[in-house]
C-alpha cells in the first residue's frame, strides 16, 4: 500500500512536495496562500481525503519529509507578523492523529521549504546559504557552508552553496541535494561534492524543482517549466521518463518501491500518477481545487 505526502499552495501556481514511508498511507498537506494559517494535514484513503490531525496547524506552509525508517516529520511555518519573519515549529507524527514537536518554535526569514531527517531522528533543513542540523535533543549547528553563496566542494565551511531546493536520501545513504540545479551531497561530517549538473543543456536559466533517487543511484527531477520529468544516471546522461500534456505540469515526484509518483496540477484540479517501469503512467487519484473533506 502507497502512502503519499504532498504539500500545496491553493490559489495562484500550486506547488507540490511528495514523500513516501513505511506505513502504506497516503498524507496531503494544504496551504492556502492567500489564506493566513489555514494550512491542514490530510490523509487519503482511495479516492477520498480527511484531515489527519485535529488541530489547525498555524501554518500558511507545510513541509514535509520522512526518514528512512518510514516516519514522517513536517515543518509548520507562517509569517505571523506579515513582514516576512516566519515562524517554524518542526513536528514528528507519532499516532494516527497525534504529533509531537521535535524543535522549539524558532523564526527565519522566509518560508520553510525543505526538510530532511535521518534514522536517528536528526533533522536537515537550509538556512542562509547552510545547510543545518540538530540531533535529538542537541542544538541546531552548521554542517556545512559558510552563510555566502557560491558553488564550492570541500569541507564543512569550504563549501558553497547556490539556494538548495530539495532533499532526497539515496541507496548509499548519503543525503543528496538540489543546488540550484546541481545535484550534490553532503555527509555526515559535513563534505560535500556535486554529482551532476541538472540544468538544461539548451535553456540553463530553466531548474529542476524536486528531486529523488532510485535504488540504482539514478536521480529524477521535475522540469515544470518544460513540463517533464527526466532522470539522470551519475554518468550525466539523460532520459525523458515523461512529457505531460496541456494543461498539466509536473509539481513534484517521489518513489514508492518501484512505482515513480507524479503529483501534477491543471485547472483548478490536481491529480496524482504512478508509473511502473515499461508502462505509461496511470491516474491512482484526482481532485478538484481547493481540496475538502471527502474529495
Amino acid at each position: 500500500m502507497l502512502q503519499l505526502i504532498l504539500t500545496l499552495y491553493l490559489s495562484g501556481t500550486p506547488v507540490g512536495d511528495l514523500a513516501t514511508d513505511g506505513e502504506g498511507r497516503i498524507y496531503i498537506a494544504l496551504a492556502d496562500a492567500d489564506r493566513a494559517a489555514a494550512a491542514r494535514v490530510w490523509v487519503l484513503d482511495g479516492s477520498t481525503a480527511s484531515p489527519v490531525f485535529d488541530d489547525n496547524l498555524q501554518a500558511e506552509r507545510i513541509a514535509l519529509a520522512v526518514n528512512p525508517k518510514g516516519e514522517l516529520y513536517g515543518a509548520s511555518s507562517r509569517d505571523y507578523r506579515q513582514w516576512g519573519e516566519f515562524e517554524v515549529q518542526i513536528w514528528k507524527r507519532t499516532g494516527p492523529a497525534v504529533k509531537e514537536n521535535a524543535q522549539k518554535k524558532w523564526r527565519r526569514r522566509g518560508p520553510f521549504e525543505t526538510l530532511a531527517a535521518g534514522s536517528d531522528g536528526t533533522l536537515y533543513w537550509s538556512l542562509y546559504h547552510c545547510i543545518m542540523m540538530q540531533k535529538p535533543g542537541d542544538h541546531p549547528r552548521i554542517l556545512a557552508g559558510q552563510r555566502m553563496p557560491g558553488d564550492n566542494d570541500g569541507e564543512r565551511f569550504n563549501a558553497q552553496f547556490r539556494g538548495i531546493d530539495a532533499f532526497a536520501w539515496g541507496p548509499d545513504e548519503r543525503l543528496y541535494f538540489m543546488d540550484k540545479g546541481r545535484i550534490r551531497f553532503v555527509t555526515s561530517s559535513g563534505r560535500v561534492e556535486t554529482r551532476v549538473d541538472a540544468r538544461c543543456l539548451k535553456a540553463r536559466e530553466t531548474l529542476p524543482k524536486d528531486l529523488a533517487v532510485d535504488d540504482r543511484g539514478r536521480f529524477l527531477l521535475v522540469y515544470p517549466e518544460q513540463k517533464t520529468v527526466i532522470r539522470i544516471d551519475r554518468h550525466g546522461f539523460r532520459q525523458v521518463m515523461v512529457q505531460f500534456p496541456d494543461p498539466w505540469q509536473p509539481l513534484a515526484l517521489t518513489l514508492n518501491e518501484d512505482q515513480l509518483l507524479i503529483l501534477e496540477s491543471g485547472k483548478n484540479q490536481i491529480r496524482l500518477r504512478a508509473m511502473v517501469p515499461d508502462y505509461p503512467p496511470e491516474v491512482i487519484w484526482a481532485s478538484n481545487l481547493p481540496l475538502r473533506p471527502g474529495s
